[in-house]
């Protein structure tokens, strides 16, 4: 088949971004840390939390911010859903499991914890921009990840659809509704993207410079399918390329 040089430079340009984003962690870059005091949590009056939710992400080493309670001692502080939770209390935390770091956010009421968070895009010039679903939920466009730098790109918009008035072909897709992408596959993105009919989404980009990472016509090897967040007319990648289709 003709999809292993795909992934080996997909799989380079995955392990580049990784070693990057260490250095900028190292370095500073993008780095904060916030010390904030542990409130009750539920009816619980001894032992709280600092109303933070997150998750690991697929290759991201990292446990991701995905909730924030806006009114808990981690949201007023300004610690933004989509950041990177480096440590907790200068332990590093990730290789813990959730439950881990569960118990070091946890103390009693009124104690002190030291946050320090990390964000994704620091390496980026990006803009947000916002969509209203459509009646059936979906926004118009269709994403691929380059191989070249591991991000997603803007590939089909469907004309006259929400994402027609703030997307164009060739926009680099970074963020939904402020959780970083670059380290989800495609079905998930598109999850994250439907909602309900009418509501916005916000997505993160960095607007197109011309689509210089894909060849025209487009190509197996430059290329990696995704699942397109709304329905398109036009052929699907398996019917176009069946060869390269395992």
């Amino acid at each position: 088949g003709g999809g292993g040089g795909k992934s080996k430079s997909g799989k380079l340009a995955a392990e580049k971004l990784r070693r990057e984003q260490e250095e900028a962690i190292e370095e500073g870059r993008g780095v904060s840390t916030y010390t904030v005091k542990r409130e009750k949590a539920g009816g619980n009056e001894i032992w709280g939390g600092v109303g933070l939710g997150f998750q690991k992400i697929s290759l991201q080493p990292h446990y991701i911010i995905h909730t924030v309670a806006p009114w808990g001692p981690a949201g007023r502080a300004g610690i933004k859903r989509g950041l990177a939770l480096i440590s907790v209390n200068h332990q590093d935390i990730s290789s813990l499991l959730p439950h881990a770091v569960e118990e070091l956010l946890r103390g009693p009421v009124g104690s002190e914890v030291i946050l320090k968070v990390w964000d994704p895009l620091v390496f980026y010039v990006y803009k947000n921009v916002t969509c209203f679903r459509s009646p059936v939920g979906t926004v118009g466009f269709q994403f691929e990840k380059s191989v070249q730098d591991g991000l997603y790109y803007v590939t089909n918009v469907v004309p006259n659809a929400p994402a027609s008035y703030v997307l164009r072909i060739g926009d680099k897709l970074l963020a939904v509704e402020g959780m970083p992408v670059t380290d989800l596959d495609a079905p998930s993105i598109s999850d994250m993207i439907k909602g309900e009919p009418g509501r916005p989404v916000s997505l993160t980009i960095i607007p197109s410079q011309g689509m210089a990472s894909f060849s025209s016509p487009p190509t197996a090897d430059v290329r990696a399918t995704s699942k397109p967040d709304v329905f398109l007319s036009a052929p699907s990648y398996g019917e176009m390329y069946p060869s390269k289709m395992k």
